[in-house]
């Protein structure tokens, strides 16, 4: 069938290309006779000879006929005659229109042309493709005669097989002769260790295997957040930095701590992670936080000032001492930093940072006090701190974070200050942080190393799309640097080792 339809391809294909030039050859001869008509030396008034369809020789006739007219009349009355003058006119109204239905006849030649080089090129892709689909079937035929013929000799094989196999069968059947004792066994001179190494190699396999069986299982049951690329993966957020833990005994006690005097509002100040970039300024910890400050710039180039959430899936993942390390590192640098504690069912951030504060946040939204009368600050007087105050369980949170007046509060506190450093409620336990997307330019979104659980943390940004779309990045907090190399030894040697001693210390 293959060989028939390229047969009947390649007829089709030298009939198109016939006809291709024979269209060809019609159009050029209708240009060159009005590119003739046309040309200044022609001197032929009768535009062709050949009469190419009925309207041209009806024309031509008519054209022959006063050309022979005007030469009567010119030889008779001379050319200033009137009425020769007006057959010349006639003359040259019907060359003209003879040239024009010349152009139509080559519009219309042109036409069939295309339309003949076009099926010329249909017919030979049909061809080609034609030709390679042959090719395929050749190929396919030489397969199957392969492949018959594997089957034969397989076939072959098999018959043979079967056929002794039932020889054998038969000749069991038949009697054997009753076995005697040539020579009796005598023990061997030397012991053999052969079953002793067997044995030994047989147990060493299998506590290998079972090795690394527990080692899979552990780590398929793992669902603990452990690596910077393990986030990304999981959540598809960019991971901004991995913050280590903090260990107490990292630096002097006491080193550059200064008492407060009686009676001033200063933030108390301790040797918690929360102070790491103060009491550390050249350690991991404390360049973290310049990683996350460098985000946080890149990402909300705004004019204003940068209002920043941050908040977790759970409790206890650390965001309070993130956003407090955060605010104190930007109020370092000389940027004047407002640090507000938004938790208001519990506000550990004040309990940790100003825990003899007697007025906060509520009071200051509801006119109870004035902002000035509620602030702490920090040594520096570039971080200030707004506390929480409750005396009880505060159950319409979440109205208070969606009002108007905080909306105008928080609008009061962009126009004096560089940046607002936000502590969220978590958003699993309560529906607090949700509520603040009116709030807040981004979020950063803290995960406690290898204590969160990744399906905790996608179900609480699944179910809160508005912080998810706005929130700049994750940060992987309480790393400990030495064991991560187990899990994530490339972004270890990233932030902990000896290049980066050369610039500060590692913790």
């Amino acid at each position: 069938m293959s060989e028939q339809q390229l047969s009947e391809l390649n007829s089709q294909l030298l009939t198109a290309r016939g006809q291709t030039s024979e269209a060809k050859a019609r159009l050029e001869r209708v240009n060159a006779v009005v590119q003739a008509a046309l040309s200044a030396e022609n001197s032929n008034t009768l535009v062709t000879d050949v009469p190419i369809n009925e309207t041209i020789a009806k024309l031509r006739g008519q054209l022959i006929e006063l050309t022979g007219r005007e030469r009567e009349w010119t030889a008779k009355f001379g050319r200033e005659h009137l009425a020769v003058m007006n057959l010349h006119n006639q003359v040259v109204q019907v060359r003209s229109a003879m040239i024009d239905e010349l152009r139509r006849v080559g519009e219309a030649f042109k036409s069939d042309y295309d339309l003949a080089v076009r099926k010329e090129k249909n017919l030979e892709a049909e061809v080609a493709q034609s030709v390679s689909q042959a090719e395929s079937s050749n190929r396919n035929q030489v397969k199957l005669r392969e492949l018959e013929s594997t089957a034969t000799s397989t076939k072959e094989l098999y018959d043979n097989l079967n056929k002794r196999y039932l020889e054998s069968v038969e000749q069991k059947s038949f009697p054997v002769t009753e076995a005697r004792v040539i020579t009796r066994a005598a023990p061997p001179l030397d012991r053999e260790f052969k079953s002793t190494l067997k044995i030994l190699a047989a147990i060493l396999g299998g506590g290998i295997s079972i090795g690394i069986g527990l080692a899979l299982l552990r780590e398929f049951t793992d669902n603990r957040f452990r690596s910077v690329g393990q986030i990304e993966r999981k959540l598809q957020m960019n991971c901004i930095t991995p913050v280590p833990l903090w260990k107490e005994d990292a630096v002097e006690p006491d080193a550059g701590r200064t008492v407060a005097p009686a009676g001033e509002r200063q933030l108390l100040r301790s040797k918690g992670a929360a102070w790491a970039s103060i009491e550390a300024p050249l350690s991991s910890s404390a360049e973290a936080m310049r990683s996350i400050k460098l985000a946080i710039d890149l990402n909300c180039p705004s004019k204003g000032a940068k209002v920043i959430g941050l908040t977790s899936s759970l409790p206890r993942e650390g965001k309070s001492t993130i956003a407090a390390s955060l605010a104190l590192t930007i109020a370092a640098a000389g940027a004047k930093v407002m640090l507000l504690d938004f938790d208001l069912r519990n506000p550990a951030l004040t309990r940790t940072l100003a825990p003899k504060a007697s007025v906060g946040f509520l009071d200051v939204i509801s006119g109870r006090s004035s902002l000035a009368d509620a602030l702490w600050s920090d040594q520096s007087k570039y971080l200030s701190f707004l506390p929480t105050i409750t005396k009880s369980l505060f159950v319409q949170s979440n109205e208070i974070m969606g009002a108007q007046l905080t909306k105008m509060f928080i609008d009061k506190l962009r126009g004096e200050y560089n940046y607002v450093i936000v502590d969220l409620p978590p958003l699993a336990p309560v529906i607090d942080a949700k509520a603040t997307t009116h709030l807040i330019d981004a979020y950063l979104f803290v995960v406690e190393w290898g204590a969160t659980k990744v399906d905790v943390v996608e179900h609480a940004l699944g179910r809160a799309p508005s912080i998810t779309e706005n929130t700049l990045g994750v940060i992987l907090n309480k790393v400990d640097m030495d064991k991560l190399y187990k899990y994530d030894a490339e972004n270890r040697s990233y932030y902990v080792n000896k290049h980066y001693a050369q610039y500060g210390y590692t913790h």
